[in-house]
């Protein structure tokens, strides 16, 4: 009998039951059902970068300043995407 693989990729299926207080993280983000801002019964997918992915990147931004002191934002974005 043949198993099934999921790619990494694949986000697995959700019912809001079953998250309603259960955050998870994928692929640096965290995702979460939250409830209708305006009150309302509707659930919705709440997806943001998680704590560690945000902390990676503040890091990340600290070494480039502390390594090359600070430059213009424009150079200093350029450096940091390549």
């Amino acid at each position: 009998m043949k198993s099934k693989r999921r790619s990494k990729e694949e986000i697995p299926h959700m019912k809001p039951a079953e998250t309603r207080n259960t955050p998870f993280n994928f692929l640096g983000f965290t995702i979460r059902y939250d409830t209708d801002l305006n009150g309302g019964s509707h659930k919705y997918l709440n997806i943001h970068p998680s704590k560690k992915s945000e902390q990676k990147l503040r890091d990340k931004v600290k070494d480039y300043l502390h390594r090359h002191g600070h430059s213009k934002a424009r150079q200093i974005a350029g450096d940091l995407k390549g």
